[in-house]
C-alpha cells in the first residue's frame, strides 16, 4: 500500500537529502544550533536545492506550545512552501481571521468536505492545528478560531512512523495538509496532477529511512501497527508477524487481568 502510494507521487529529486545523509549536522546561521536538513527553531532549510511548492491558498499552522517542534511534521511545510506558509504560536499570535475567507481543517461534527462548500474559490487561507488531539480543543475554542468554517478530508490511512494506537486514519499533520490541498485541487480543477506532492518531500524520505533502519536492525522494535515495517525477506517478515501477534496477545491478556482485578 505504501509503496504504491509513494510511487504515484511526483516528488522532486531526493539527491539533496541523500547528500545530507552522508554528511554531518549543519550549523544554522541564525541560531547556531546543529540540525540535519532544516532548522526547526528558525524554520529554514539548511541544504541547497530543496523544492518549493506554490500553494493555491495560504496555509497557517497554529502550534500548541507544549508540542515539541522537533517532532512536528507540519513544520516541513514552512520549508517546502515557505512563501505561502505561516507558523503561528498559540495563543498569543493568532490573528483575527475572516470566516468568509478562511477555512479551518479540523474533523469536528460540523465539518464539511471541500466538495460541499458552496463557493470554495472565495477562501484564501487554510488554518490547521499542530497539536495532539486532547490539546486541540483549547486552540479550537479560541475566539479567533471557533467561528471559522471547518473542513474535513476523506478518510486516508496514515503512513506515520509515530503510531498513536488510535486509528489508522489518524493522520500526521503534514499528511492532513497534503490531502487537504489534493482535495482542493480536485474540487477546483476537476483533477489533481501532483501539484503539491512535494509537501510530502521530507515525510517520504524519513519514512524510507525508518524502513531501512529496521530492516538493517531487525532485533530492534518500536510501537507500530501490524505490517508497518516492510521487511525485505519473507523469513524476516514471518518472524516479525509472529512476534507482533505474541505481543498483542500479551497486551490483551494484561488488559483482561486488570479488568478482572477491578471487578
Amino acid at each position: 500500500m505504501a509503496a504504491e502510494f509513494f510511487n504515484k507521487l511526483k516528488l522532486s529529486s531526493k539527491e539533496p537529502l541523500e547528500k545530507a545523509d552522508k554528511g554531518g549536522r549543519i550549523t544554522c546561521p541564525l541560531c547556531h544550533k546543529k540540525m540535519k536538513y532544516y532548522c526547526y527553531y528558525c524554520r529554514r532549510g539548511l541544504i541547497p536545492e530543496l523544492p518549493q511548492v506554490n500553494l493555491p491558498i495560504k496555509l497557517d499552522i497554529i502550534h500548541h506550545p507544549t508540542e515539541k517542534v522537533a517532532k512536528s511534521t507540519a513544520l516541513t511545510a514552512c520549508i517546502v512552501a515557505k512563501d505561502d506558509t505561516q507558523w503561528i504560536e498559540f495563543p498569543n499570535e493568532i490573528p483575527q481571521y475572516d470566516p468568509n475567507e478562511t477555512i479551518l481543517l479540523f474533523p469536528s461534527p460540523d465539518a464539511k468536505r471541500l466538495s460541499d462548500f458552496d463557493d470554495l474559490k472565495k477562501y484564501k487561507r487554510m488554518v490547521c492545528i499542530e497539536s495532539v488531539w486532547y490539546k486541540a480543543n483549547a486552540v479550537l475554542n479560541h475566539p479567533n478560531i471557533k467561528n471559522l468554517p471547518k473542513a474535513i478530508i476523506c478518510a486516508e490511512e496514515t503512513l506515520f512512523w509515530r503510531y498513536q494506537n488510535i486509528s489508522n486514519t489518524n493522520l500526521s499533520t503534514i499528511e492532513a495538509i497534503y490531502y487537504f490541498y489534493r482535495d482542493y485541487y480536485t474540487c477546483m480543477n476537476g483533477k489533481y496532477n501532483g501539484e503539491c506532492d512535494d509537501l510530502l518531500y521530507f515525510f517520504t524520505h524519513i519514512y524510507h529511512r525508518v524502513q531501512d533502519f529496521y530492516n538493517e536492525h531487525p532485533d530492534k522494535t518500536f510501537i507500530h501497527k501490524d505490517g508497518y515495517i516492510q521487511y525485505k525477506t519473507p523469513e524476516l517478515e514471518k518472524q516479525k508477524e509472529e512476534e507482533y501477534k505474541k505481543r498483542e496477545e500479551m497486551i490483551e491478556s494484561k488488559k483482561q487481568s486488570k479488568a478482572q482485578k477491578n471487578n
